[in-house]
């Protein structure tokens, strides 16, 4: 079985249904607003990716920062609830408070996020270099959260990932949209992304993302709604360019139209010794999203990024794989939180009619 670390940001979602709640009434100071129940949830690429990979069969070792307050305990009791082996990675840091977000979606409006980044801000090589000797795969979830990662340029996860590499791991990056009102909005995000892709072999952005931090006029256009606007053609250029710094699988998550992948040359796969290059090499495959009943889109990039994953451990083609990932995604917005409605591999490639060959 392949073992993956998936590390980087976790946290717990607070999750308050306002789903009869309209936009306007928020905008109304003193106003006493009746809203739904209360889901407590955890939250992070760590819970998201991580518990879904451990869903659809993988291996995970998680790597997080929690502190030893209230909401850190609530996060490692679940995970230990779930599986106590999902715990032995994490480190508890009694000196932070520990991460948490609001998660806000009234109706009619695609959530946001209301974040305090407490121990994230914290996590640090140190707290996973020890894991990559019993691992295949280094999974790295939200950089702009990864405060200490980021120093210098990014300088400690440039080094984290060619670590990774000597020790023959496939590496593969998360992002989060950068908050233009805290530092990781000020990041030079060209030159960073120029220092980290040439060590990452799967790079998965949201199109909402990789437009903030490489094509900022697009952005500035479209803001969130890129996930919708953007063309093939904006697409394959920006895929074009992620290759070109030294990504072997690039693509973007393109929300509720599906994913975009873009694979390099033959000579981009060396640390991809699950693919048969004759079959991934120099591919463009565009796969729509399916139609499903949504419930919460909270934690579906992370699915979609996980789906992916487990399909190239599995050594399936491209097209399954980038299926796959949309499947498992379309099972993941059918939960109000990020991991609920996700169900084991087999039985996901069976619901959506995918044949693995």
């Amino acid at each position: 079985m392949t073992r993956i670390i998936v590390a980087g940001h976790l946290c717990l979602d607070i999750i308050p249904d306002l789903r009869t709640l309209p936009v306007s009434a928020m905008e109304l100071p003193g106003r006493l607003n009746e809203v739904g129940p209360l889901t407590m949830a955890l939250g992070g690429a760590v819970a998201n990716t991580g518990l879904t990979l451990h869903t659809l069969g993988s291996e995970v070792t998680l790597v997080g920062l929690c502190g030893s307050d209230f909401v850190g305990n609530a996060i490692y009791q679940a995970l230990y609830t779930r599986d106590p082996q999902l715990v032995r990675a994490l480190t508890i840091d009694p000196r932070q408070s520990t991460s948490y977000s609001v998660v806000v979606a009234p109706s009619g409006q695609d959530r946001s996020f209301w974040y305090y980044p407490g121990t994230t801000a914290h996590l640090d090589m140190p707290h996973i270099t020890p894991h990559l000797a019993d691992a295949d795969w280094l999974h790295i979830g939200y950089p702009p959260m990864l405060t200490a990662l980021m120093a210098d340029d990014a300088a400690p996860l440039v080094a984290l990932l060619k670590a990774a590499h000597t020790h023959g791991l496939t590496t593969s990056i998360d992002m989060v949209l950068p908050d233009p009102n805290a530092p990781s909005g000020q990041y030079p995000w060209p030159y960073i992304l120029s220092r980290i892709l040439p060590h990452t072999d799967v790079f998965i952005p949201s199109a909402s993302e990789i437009c903030a931090m490489l094509r900022p006029d697009l952005y500035a256009l479209w803001g969130h709604d890129c996930d919708m606007q953007l063309s093939h053609a904006d697409a394959t250029s920006i895929c074009t360019e992620l290759i070109a710094l030294g990504v072997a699988v690039a693509g973007i998550k393109l929300g509720s139209r599906g994913l975009y992948l873009h694979t390099g040359p033959a000579t981009a796969f060396t640390h991809l010794p699950w693919l048969d290059t004759a079959q991934w090499a120099s591919q463009r495959h565009a796969q729509p999203a399916y139609p499903v009943t949504v419930a919460g889109t909270v934690g579906a990039g992370d699915a979609c990024v996980a789906g992916l994953i487990h399909g190239i451990t599995k050594k399936l083609p491209v097209h399954v794989c980038a299926q796959g990932a949309c499947a498992v995604a379309a099972c993941c917005v059918e939960g109000v939180d990020a991991v609920s409605g996700i169900v084991a591999w087999d039985a996901t490639l069976r619901r959506f009619g995918i044949t693995p060959d």
